[in-house]
């Protein structure tokens, strides 16, 4: 008998009620996965492969984002700066690193039957933008998933690490782009606060 028992991310219940609330938004991002650097630990279950697709569906469940470049790309900094610009995006390169990739087995609970195998997986995002290539904003996540088994299987444990992944992967990226949102949002109370400054200066 299998059957989840836990997720532990708790950011990952906020940030699922903030994508639903803007489904309907015009991406504002272009990004782009980079440099992917995997883990070499005992049993993990998780390549440079598996990291990449999971980066690139975590990127493209929301709505802010776009993976898909609007057209040709040129290979001119100034030409794919203005093309950016012209279709109101801003660009960002991600590296993705896995930090915790660990598996565990415990007894079972007071009173059942069933051992429990936990998976744990931790990622750190970062981004620079395009094409400067200036480090701009940084995100992590974590997230630990749980089952019972009555026996351990290498396809379950896999499959587990995959839940987690996705779990991190989706805080990770929601922590990054509510920071990019966010920041506009400062700008512009810094800039009204400047103004305000200098009119009662000229009082």
């Amino acid at each position: 008998m299998n059957s989840r028992i836990l997720v532990f991310c708790l950011p990952c219940f906020i940030l699922g009620s903030l994508l639903s609330s803007s489904a309907q938004a015009r991406p504002r991002f272009y990004a782009e996965p980079q440099t992917i650097k995997g883990l070499s630990a005992p049993d993990c279950d998780l390549d440079e492969t598996a990291l990449r697709q999971q980066l690139l569906k975590s990127l493209d469940a929301r709505p802010e984002i776009t993976t898909s470049f609007p057209g040709t790309k040129p290979e001119s900094p100034k030409k794919l700066k203005r093309l950016l610009r012209r279709k109101r995006l801003k660009g960002y390169a991600f590296s993705l690193r896995l930090v915790t990739c660990k598996h565990s087995v415990l007894p079972p609970e007071p009173g059942k039957t069933y051992k429990r195998l936990f998976t744990e997986v931790s990622v750190a995002l970062e981004g620079e933008t395009i094409p400067a290539g200036q480090m701009a904003i940084a995100g992590t996540g974590s997230a630990k998933v749980g089952v019972e088994i009555s026996r351990l299987k290498a396809t379950e444990r896999k499959q587990l690490y995959g839940e987690a992944l996705e779990a991190a992967l989706s805080q990770a990226v929601g922590q990054t782009i509510g920071k990019l949102s966010g920041g506009k949002k400062t700008k512009r109370r810094r800039a009204k606060r400047r103004r305000r400054r200098k009119a009662k200066s000229s009082k």
